[in-house]
């Protein structure tokens, strides 16, 4: 994919909310996603190329935000498709 973050940003948030699933996203307040920073058009090393993902979210259950139901399937998700 080079450099296209949108496209990469795209991916990987269909995956977070695929590993999530409808049934516990409807449980959340809020989730939002997205981007910040901006890579520079030809970059020359990692740092240059690199910009911050974002996941934001609330719950009215902390327990949504446990290990097994939020950070593992967050953290599990492999860019495929």
């Amino acid at each position: 994919m080079g450099l296209d973050i949108e496209a990469k940003a795209a991916l990987l948030e269909r995956n977070i909310r695929d590993s999530l699933g409808e049934a516990f996203l409807s449980k959340l307040h809020t989730i939002t996603f997205s981007t910040h920073g901006v890579a520079e058009p030809d970059p020359y090393t990692q740092d240059r190329a690199t910009v911050d993902f974002r996941v934001f979210v609330q719950t009215k259950d902390k327990q949504d935000l446990s290990y097994e139901k939020w950070v593992e399937p967050v953290l599990n998700v492999i860019m495929c498709r």
